[in-house]
């Protein structure tokens, strides 16, 4: 298995990979504890600072129950006026 170099020092071995771009880096080029240039903390920040959480999805279950029971009221009444049922 090879020896995971760093991407700036190849004849240093790489303790980490960039959180940004998973580029393997050294001790010496860890800039911020997680990514291998500033350029990268930049992105990352941006990206942090840009973030939009996702609304909120989740609906009211009212709007389908009364759906579902109109539509069984519709074929009970169906059913009732065919005289497909025996009570």
């Amino acid at each position: 298995m090879p020896m995971n170099t760093c991407n700036k020092h190849p004849s240093m071995q790489a303790e980490r990979h960039c959180q940004q771009c998973s580029k393997p880096v050294c001790v010496k080029c860890i800039v911020n504890e997680r990514f291998c240039s500033e350029a990268c903390n930049q992105k990352f920040r941006s990206f942090i600072a840009n973030y939009k959480k996702p609304g909120d999805t989740s609906r009211s279950p009212i709007p389908g129950v009364i759906f579902f029971l109109a539509v069984v009221g519709g074929l009970y009444f169906l059913a009732k006026k065919m005289g497909w049922l025996p009570w």
